[in-house]
C-alpha cells in the first residue's frame, strides 16, 4: 500500500512539472489556421483568439510580425503570456492588432480583454479598436483590464463611445486602455493618439490599479475629466503625459484627471491642453478620499497648470515644480481643501510650507523641453524626503534621494552634478 500512495505522490509530481506548451500565430497566408493545439510553426493558427482559446495556465502564445484583424475581442482568462515574435526578439510596431475599425465598417469591437492577474500581454501594437459600453465598468476600446499586465505596447488610435453616442459626464472611459483593479499593471508602454466620448482619452485607472513608465500622448476627452489619463483611485509612477487634450467646456484635466484616492510621482506633465483652462497640466476634483501629486514637473500646459475644484476632500502637492504655464499655475474653487509643501510654484498664497513662490526653477535647456534642473536651481535638495522614496528613481532611473546630501529634489528629475570627483586619501 505504501508503494502505491509514492506511485501516485511521484506521478502527481511529474504531472504538476510538465513543461508549459507554447501556441504559434502567423499572418493569413503563413499560418495554415488548423483545428488544433497550434504548437509549432508549420501548424500555426492565423487567429490569435484561437490560439489564446488552445492554452492553457503557464502557456505562452508567440504571435509572428504582421497585421491581423479582429471580428472580436481577444479575451485573456488564464494566466498566459501573449508576446509579439520576430527571430526571437518583440516587435512591437510590425506586429499589429487591429480591431477593424476604418473605412466606414465601424466595428464596435475593443481588442483585447485581459481578466487573469497572471496575464501577460506584450510587444504589439493595439489599433482601430472601437467600444461603445453599455454599463458603468463596460469600457475600454484598445484594452480593458479587470487584471493582468500589459507591457512595451503601443495603443494607438482607438475609440470609446458610449451608448447615448454623445458626452457623458458620469460614465468611466478608457479611450486607449481601461485598468480597474490592483491586479492590473501597465508598464513601459506609449498610448497615442486614442479618443474618448466619456473619461480618460488615453487612458482610465481605477480601483487600484498602477501604470509605469509609459509615455501617454496626443489622445483627447469630452467628457468630465483627462484629456489624456482619467485616475479617480489608481497610481501613476515615472511616466511623461505630453500633448493631450482636454476637448470640451465641461473637462477638467488636459493631461491628468484625478479625483478620489489618485496618487501621481515623479511624472513629467507637459503642453497639454484644457479647452476652459481647468488644468491644463492637472485637474483635480471631488471624490471620497485624499489625491496626491509628489515630485512632479508641471509646465508649459495651455490652461492653468493646476486646477482644484469643489469638494471637501485635500490634494496634497508635495516636491513638485509647476512653471511657465499659460493661464496661471494654479486656480482654486474647493475653499482651500488643498496643500502644497516644499513646491516650487512663482505664485503668491499658497496654503503649505518649504514652497519657493519667489523663484524660478531654472532648467537645464526649457526652450529644448530639457525640464532636468540647471547648476544653482532652487529646487535641489529642496524637497521633503518621505518613505516611499527609498528604493525608488526619478524619471531618468537615478536614485530619487541625492546619495551626497540625502536630500531629494523638487521636480521629476534629481539634478545630477556635473564635474570631476577626486578622492582624497
Amino acid at each position: 500500500m505504501k508503494n502505491i500512495y509514492m506511485v501516485a505522490a511521484l506521478l502527481l509530481i511529474l504531472h504538476s512539472a510538465a513543461p508549459a506548451d507554447t501556441h504559434y500565430v502567423a499572418p493569413p497566408g503563413v499560418g495554415v489556421n488548423p483545428s488544433g493545439t497550434f504548437t509549432n510553426w508549420n501548424i500555426a493558427a492565423t487567429s490569435i483568439i484561437d490560439a489564446v482559446n488552445a492554452a492553457s495556465n503557464g502557456d505562452t502564445v508567440l504571435v509572428s510580425n504582421g497585421v491581423y484583424y479582429l471580428t472580436n475581442q481577444v479575451y485573456v482568462s488564464t494566466s498566459i503570456r501573449v508576446s509579439s515574435w520576430n527571430s526571437g526578439n518583440l516587435d512591437r510596431d510590425g506586429t499589429v492588432i487591429d480591431g477593424h475599425n476604418y473605412n466606414g465598417k465601424l466595428i464596435t469591437n475593443r481588442c483585447f480583454y485581459l481578466n487573469n492577474a497572471g496575464a501577460v500581454v506584450e510587444g504589439l501594437t493595439i489599433t482601430n479598436g472601437r467600444y461603445m459600453n453599455s454599463a458603468w465598468q463596460d469600457c475600454g476600446a484598445g484594452v480593458r483590464m479587470a487584471a493582468g499586465t500589459l507591457r512595451h505596447c503601443l495603443v494607438t488610435g482607438n475609440i470609446q463611445t458610449n451608448n447615448q453616442g454623445w458626452v457623458s459626464s458620469t460614465e468611466e472611459g478608457g479611450g486607449g486602455i481601461y485598468a480597474n483593479g490592483a491586479n492590473s499593471m501597465i508598464t513601459n508602454c506609449d498610448i497615442s493618439g486614442n479618443y474618448s466620448y466619456i473619461r480618460g482619452g488615453g487612458v482610465f485607472l481605477t480601483t487600484g490599479a498602477q501604470m509605469w513608465n509609459c509615455r501617454v500622448m496626443f489622445n483627447a476627452a469630452r467628457g468630465t475629466m483627462g484629456g489624456g489619463i482619467a485616475m479617480p483611485s489608481g497610481y501613476l509612477y515615472n511616466s511623461i503625459i505630453v500633448s493631450n487634450i482636454a476637448a470640451s467646456t465641461t473637462t477638467y484635466g488636459g493631461g491628468i484627471g484625478m479625483r478620489e484616492q489618485g496618487v501621481v510621482r515623479n511624472c513629467l506633465v507637459m503642453a497639454n491642453v484644457s479647452s476652459n483652462s481647468l488644468g491644463g497640466g492637472i485637474g483635480t476634483w471631488g471624490g471620497d478620499g485624499n489625491t496626491i501629486v509628489e515630485n512632479c514637473t508641471i509646465v508649459t500646459n495651455i490652461g492653468r497648470g493646476i486646477y482644484k475644484g469643489w469638494w471637501t476632500r485635500t490634494t496634497y502637492f508635495r516636491n513638485t515644480i509647476v512653471y511657465d504655464n499659460t493661464a496661471g499655475q494654479f486656480s482654486d474653487t474647493s475653499g482651500g481643501y488643498y496643500s502644497f509643501t516644499n513646491c516650487c510654484i512663482p505664485q503668491a498664497g499658497l496654503i503649505g510650507s518649504g514652497n519657493i513662490t519667489n523663484q524660478e526653477p531654472r532648467f537645464a535647456d526649457a526652450p529644448g523641453r530639457d525640464y532636468r534642473l540647471a547648476v544653482q536651481s532652487p529646487c535641489a535638495n529642496s524637497g521633503l524626503n518621505q518613505d516611499w522614496m527609498v528604493g525608488f528613481s526619478d524619471l531618468d532611473g537615478r536614485s530619487r534621494r541625492d546619495r551626497f546630501s540625502g536630500v531629494v529634489d523638487m521636480g521629476c528629475y534629481e539634478y545630477l552634478p556635473r564635474g570631476v570627483i577626486f578622492k582624497l586619501y
